[in-house]
């Protein structure tokens, strides 16, 4: 009399282990398609940071020179300190940069390094004649916020997703192709309308910049909350949600 019970207790069963394999399957399923989404806007964010990084070095490279000496009136020996003080701020930082690297993460560095490039641009537009003492210390600030950038956002990237070589080229070609038109663009503005445009272009690549950290800082908090929610798997149905009347 026991048989039919049992072999209806063990189908039923069945079929709840069915259901909550196809239900965690369609789970994660969605879930991958969402991460992978994410991960794309995340890659979009990376190749658009390679872009401003152009800003943060080709630009005050090309331009740092003739804007001392064109447009402050500057000695050529003394625009080259200029270059020279950029440079050397940007080596200290870097040389920084390994060090601090093994206590902070790498979205905290790029953190301080878009409030060192904001401080920075924001001094060197604070001026309108822009003296040599707001023109060095602005210069050293943005070669400081520059120079670890782009290695962080590398390794904060690396750490959401895998860095192929195919991803890597594509983010370089990205950057390449942004020192291709960008100091070209930031030159028409500064010979056709102001010269100070290369200060402008400065002052909101920073901002910009602060607001793709921002950004990737919420879709990588996306991604690890659905990945904290397929660990926890899906939630156990009750077998009597399923179940019908027994034999009799």
């Amino acid at each position: 009399m026991s048989i039919p019970f049992i072999a209806y207790f063990v189908q039923k069963k069945q079929a709840v282990l069915n259901l909550h394999s196809t239900q965690e399957s369609s789970m994660e399923e969605n879930t991958t398609i969402h991460n992978a989404k994410l991960r794309g806007l995340i890659m979009l964010m990376f190749f658009i940071m390679f872009q401003l990084n152009v800003v943060m070095m080709e630009v005050p490279g090309n331009l740092m020179l003739a804007l001392s000496v064109q447009y402050l009136g500057w000695t050529k020996s003394m625009a080259t300190l200029i270059l020279s003080v950029f440079w050397f701020s940007a080596l200290c930082s870097r040389a920084t940069g390994i060090l601090l690297a093994k206590y902070l993460q790498p979205h905290t560095i790029m953190t301080i390094d878009c409030i060192l490039l904001i401080a920075g641009a924001t001094l060197l537009n604070s001026d309108v004649d822009i003296s040599p003492t707001i023109m060095f210390a602005g210069v050293g600030l943005t070669g400081i916020g520059y120079a670890t950038t782009q290695p962080a956002c590398l390794s904060w990237v690396s750490q959401m997703m895998n860095l192929t070589s195919m991803r890597t080229s594509l983010a370089y070609t990205a950057y390449y192709i942004g020192r291709m038109w960008i100091p070209k663009a930031v030159f028409y503005l500064c010979e056709n309308h102001n010269p100070k445009w290369f200060l402008y272009t400065m002052l909101i690549s920073s901002l910009f910049a602060t607001v793709m950290v921002v950004i990737m800082s919420i879709l990588v908090k996306l991604i690890r909350k659905s990945q904290a929610h397929i660990s926890r798997g899906v939630p156990v149905m009750d077998d009597l949600e399923i179940a019908e009347s027994p034999p009799t």
